[in-house]
């Protein structure tokens, strides 16, 4: 999804575009089946060119789904638009946008917001899009933040790689998949898939990075080679980094607390070096309270097993539920049922759980004093 937050008078827009017959009814048919994609309210989806795949009439009815076809691009001005808001009242819009109109022409109301567009692409017939109508194509990729390449079956690797190549030009943070009958088809990464230069002086590998720099040199070495790069590990082969970096001490003022804070960030019960359990756990002993992260989607069973360990040398807890700004309220997520969830879990733990709020929720959200 978007990464922001639409405010509550705002109508999130769903735009699915892509050329005829290149699947975007059967993706629109098969995302508003999905449990994660149902909403309390009611649906208008917009349709622009009509395919040989139907919608099913039991879908729409179930998920509370007006359908309106539109026949023309002049008929889709603001006014219109804002008409079929107040007819139908609702609470997100859908539209299959027609590949053949200019898209850079879609002028919405003032309260409605796209909030995710996708585009559909059949790889069997790409190629004839890309050498006619690439300025079509261009505004469809422009601002989409996933494209799917499907029906690439007996498409050979070097066109697959030119079609990537084409994409990621005109779509330069979207993700891309390419599929074939079997699912998704794994290629070698390309330089411009990667979240670094690899030209820079010193390749500068951040940690969330790591992971697909460390692939990559494995699948592809030459690329690396006479390079330097950068990044943050705990392995050495010259130090023995549980021994001999026990510490490292950083100093800052604490929400103007006159006395000394001392807050202490483990390596975790799972960290990666020999030792690390080990640490933890002595730190946990002698701490007056543990802070414990969660992510945005509450206690996992690791989450679990850890605190159960944790609560056998420790009972005052600080949970901090992390991230809260990337929770998706447009679709009936809510921090609040993810701490309920992370109460229920918890009433295992010895005393009492305290609910405690923070002034600004838009950082982290939290609960305290278990």
């Amino acid at each position: 999804m978007a990464d922001y937050e639409l405010e509550d008078d705002m109508i999130p827009v769903f735009l699915i575009n892509g050329f005829l017959e290149a699947g975007k009814t059967q993706f629109l048919q098969f995302t508003m089946a999905q449990d994660y994609f149902q909403t309390d309210g009611k649906t208008l989806l917009i349709i622009c060119e009509e395919g040989d795949t139907e919608y099913d009439q039991a879908l729409l009815k179930r998920t509370g789904t007006t359908a309106v076809y539109i026949e023309d691009q002049t008929q889709l001005t603001p006014d219109y638009l804002t008409e079929l808001e107040l007819l139908n009242n609702p609470e997100r819009v859908l539209i299959e946008w027609n590949g053949m109109w200019n898209q850079d022409g879609l002028v919405l109301p003032k309260d409605w917001s796209i909030y995710q567009q996708v585009t559909i692409l059949d790889g069997s017939t790409l190629n004839l899009y890309i050498a006619n109508m690439k300025p079509l194509l261009g505004a469809m990729l422009r601002n989409s933040e996933l494209v799917i390449c499907n029906r690439c079956d007996g498409v050979s690797d070097e066109m697959l790689t030119a079609y990537r190549r084409t994409i990621r030009a005109m779509c330069q943070n979207g993700q891309l998949i390419l599929e074939d009958k079997e699912g998704e088809i794994q290629q070698e990464m390309l330089e411009e898939d990667l979240p670094y230069d690899v030209h820079a002086d010193c390749i500068r590998i951040e940690p969330e990075d790591f992971g697909i720099w460390y692939f990559d040199c494995m699948d592809v070495p030459e690329r690396y080679e006479g390079k330097l790069v950068e990044f943050t590990t705990t392995q050495s082969r010259e130090r023995n980094v549980v021994q001999d970096i026990q510490f490292v001490d950083y100093y800052t003022d604490f929400m103007e607390e006159g006395a000394d804070v001392v807050i202490v960030d483990t390596p975790g019960l799972n960290g990666m070096a020999d030792g690390h359990r080990e640490l933890t756990l002595e730190e946990v002993k002698q701490a007056n309270y543990c802070i414990y992260l969660f992510g945005i989607r509450g206690m996992a069973d690791t989450d679990k097993a850890i605190i159960r360990q944790l609560s056998h040398y420790q009972n005052k807890f600080i949970f901090v539920l992390n991230f809260i700004d990337q929770i998706k309220s447009s679709e009936g997520e809510d921090v609040r049922e993810i701490l309920d969830e992370i109460f229920m879990e918890g009433i295992y733990m010895r005393g009492r759980m305290d609910r405690g709020w923070p002034a600004d929720r838009e950082r982290s959200g939290g609960v305290s004093d278990a």
